[in-house]
């Protein structure tokens, strides 16, 4: 799959242990670098190290620091980072490859729970090699605060694709999440099985039939559509079932009944949470606090990791302090006297955004938020922004997910004709206005 030649792996270990990871240190000739590579999520013992996502001090000596000093990051990555940091020092990985290429410096780089786990690596990493740098591809968005975050800022890069889920997962919007799912079944009036029911069978006939715009079997009038787009958990305790959640809200610690989330006008589907919103919804339980068991009073003493003591833990998590964002367009660049190039199965190149890590923090339900995530669409996506950046002028064709890994070879005799303030502004890393 990496397509290296067995002499440039220097190392390869998969392990079940707890608290670890599979890792595999190879140089990089291209590059002129000796990489560290950590695997993201494959087996249940990952899983459950994604599951323990209470905010923990980082290093030892942020437990005598104030709270609001403390490097807090997510409590099971951060407890495997240093366990794989501490077998590559006292293994002496890295001096092993210096052997081979002294000159060549280090880089980490991983996905998914690779990319969180690197993310926190390279704290541990820094005083010993002081070159060293992180690339992050889709890591989680509960990772850091926001001190670990700028404390990181110079050395830890993170790319985050498309609508890629995982980079707006934490406790606290998986809790906004649940509460604006019940908020949508106590506002949305239209009995839940006939909904399901219909959109299975629409489902089955766009398959069958190839019939991709069928009208849709459900319609919401604007009322019940501005409800939904911007959830007031007020509107879903006046219900019947409802009502018995809105006595006990006052027992959560944090969240709210209504955000303001929503851009108030300009909005798209890849801009349209006002980063300034830090408070998310929050779904009370229907039961009184009396009546809530030891885990759930006392998590810490109980050594519980309730989903309450997830959210208190960390407050406003984020990903990273420089978050590179890839986004499709939906058609070619106009230049003004060139005709776009459309010709059927052309996929435009992606552009990159360096965005504001705040503005996810807020799942986005999207048919595509899991495929986004998969490392062989983000691959593909880079390579197809690498392309273009390097070569405005030329076009390039659909890169086939079976064969990314293959160079790509631009369209012949095509070229789009640009001039240098063109090639300029074309599909460059932008920032985000």
């Amino acid at each position: 799959m990496s397509q290296l030649e067995t002499s440039y792996i220097l190392a390869f270990e998969i392990t079940d242990r707890f608290y670890d990871a599979a890792i595999m240190m190879v140089i990089d000739d291209i590059t002129e670098a000796i990489v560290v590579i950590v695997r993201g999520t494959l087996s249940g013992t990952d899983t459950l190290i994604d599951l323990i996502a209470v905010g923990e001090p980082l290093r030892d000596e942020d437990y005598n620091l104030p709270e609001n000093e403390q490097l807090v990051a997510h409590s099971g990555m951060g407890r495997t980072a240093k366990n794989i940091v501490n077998r590559l020092l006292e293994d002496k990985w890295i001096e092993s490859a210096r052997e081979l290429r002294p000159n060549y410096p280090l880089v980490i780089t991983g996905h998914s729970l690779g990319a969180g786990l690197v993310s926190l690596m390279c704290v541990f990493l820094k005083p010993h090699f002081p070159e060293v740098k992180a690339y992050a591809f889709s890591p989680p968005g509960g990772l850091m605060n926001k001190n670990l975050a700028d404390f990181t800022r110079d050395y830890l890069c993170s790319i985050v694709y498309g609508y890629d889920v995982i980079g707006h997962l934490d406790s606290q919007t998986v809790e906004d999440l649940r509460a604006r799912i019940f908020h949508a079944l106590c506002v949305y009036k239209t009995p839940k099985f006939w909904a399901l029911s219909n959109h299975i069978c629409l489902a089955i006939t766009r398959n069958l039939l190839c019939k991709s715009k069928l009208p849709p079997l459900i319609r919401i009038n604007a009322k019940t559509r501005s409800k939904l787009i911007d959830p007031d958990m007020n509107d879903a305790f006046e219900t019947p079932i409802g009502s018995k959640f809105k006595p006990y809200f006052k027992d959560r610690a944090i969240g709210a009944t209504k955000v303001d989330r929503l851009y108030p006008s300009d909005r798209s589907l890849m801009r349209w949470k006002n980063p300034n919103c830090h408070s998310l919804l929050v779904l009370p339980r229907p039961y009184p606090r009396s009546l809530y068991p030891e885990s759930l009073l006392e998590p810490k003493k109980q050594n519980f990791y309730t989903l309450d003591l997830m959210a208190e833990s960390m407050l406003r998590p984020i990903p990273s302090s420089r978050l590179l964002h890839l986004i499709e367009v939906d058609k070619e660049f106009e230049i003004k006297g060139v005709e776009p190039y459309n010709k059927r199965g052309y996929v435009p190149p992606p552009i990159a955004l360096w965005t504001n890590a705040d503005t996810f923090n807020s799942v986005l339900v999207h048919p595509k938020m899991i495929f986004n995530h998969s490392p062989i669409h983000v691959s593909t996506a880079l390579n197809r922004l690498y392309n273009d950046i390097m070569h405005p002028e030329k076009i390039y064709g659909k890169i086939h997910i079976n064969t990314y890994y293959q160079e790509v070879e631009p369209v012949k005799g095509i070229e789009r004709k640009i001039t240098k303030k063109d090639r300029d502004r074309y599909c460059r890393v932008r920032k985000l206005k």
